[in-house]
């Protein structure tokens, strides 16, 4: 079992969208997600699956990377999805 991972928005949406959001904790210790993508997925932001991303971050097994995450593509997407 690896010990984290960073998700961004795509799949974290896809799996709250299909109830898959409890599927991560078991497959990783911590999950960690940009705060860029928090600001993308959140109520608020007409996010498929934003109540379910919410309540995983408020049990605490969701929680935001602690440093920033300098994007590494320089490509026309959002900033979510290029972190």
């Amino acid at each position: 079992m690896s010990k984290f991972v960073v998700i961004d928005s795509s799949p974290l949406i896809g799996l709250a969208m299909v109830s898959g959001l409890a599927w991560l904790p078991e497959l990783f210790n911590q999950v960690y997600l940009a705060e860029t993508v928090k600001r993308e997925v959140l109520p608020g932001k007409n996010a498929s699956g934003g109540h379910a991303i919410t309540e995983a971050m408020a049990a605490g097994w969701i929680k935001i990377w602690p440093d920033p995450i300098v994007p590494k593509l320089d490509i026309e997407l959002e900033a979510g999805e290029t972190d």
